[in-house]
């Protein structure tokens, strides 16, 4: 069994006789019709590496605070403050904690029906290109990162955003991204 909840809740992961639980909130910021945001807080407090977990979308993650090892393929990505972590879709991965300081993300996770059009517009970048990275980190520039910080301000500050202003600065982001 998998549970999942997407507003302050605990996941678990069970697989046979054991159960693995990972505590985080995980708050949606925003949703668009082609991307949501979600404020991710760890809330682990043992060091482990989790089970397989799976996703079915595009993701940019900006790590805001902490750090842990994001395994996929034969890749292990040291994820630390200030990195943007891009994942594709579809690829199974672990997560491993080395000590119990939780970390802090800010997701902007794409809908399927967005992809195609993502792949249109940079699909010829190697990452895209290489079905053997299914997930990079970046050092985020500071352009992104701006932008980055100002969305997730007008989000936790403000009751209600523009949704087209929103949209104009996530749009911006991937150009800086890419």
């Amino acid at each position: 069994d998998i549970g999942l909840s997407l507003d302050n809740v605990t996941l678990y992961l069970r697989y046979t006789e054991k159960t693995f639980i990972m505590h985080a909130a995980i708050d949606t910021l925003f949703e668009s019709d082609f991307y949501r945001i979600l404020n991710f807080k760890c809330r682990c407090t043992d060091c482990h590496t989790s089970k397989p977990e799976y996703s079915d979308a595009f993701s940019i993650s900006f790590i805001r605070k902490g750090n842990f090892i994001f395994n996929i393929f034969r890749n292990a990505l040291d994820c630390y403050t200030g990195g943007v972590l891009v994942t594709k879709p579809l690829f199974e991965r672990t997560v491993t904690h080395a000590h119990t300081v939780p970390d802090e993300c800010t997701i902007f996770e794409f809908k399927q029906s967005f992809y195609p059009i993502l792949l249109e517009r940079y699909g010829q970048k190697g990452f895209f290109r290489n079905n053997d990275i299914h997930s990079t980190l970046i050092r985020g520039c500071v352009e992104a990162e701006v932008i980055h910080y100002h969305v997730f301000q007008l989000l936790t500050e403000n009751a209600s955003v523009d949704k087209l202003q929103l949209d104009q600065l996530v749009i911006g982001m991937m150009t800086y991204v890419f």
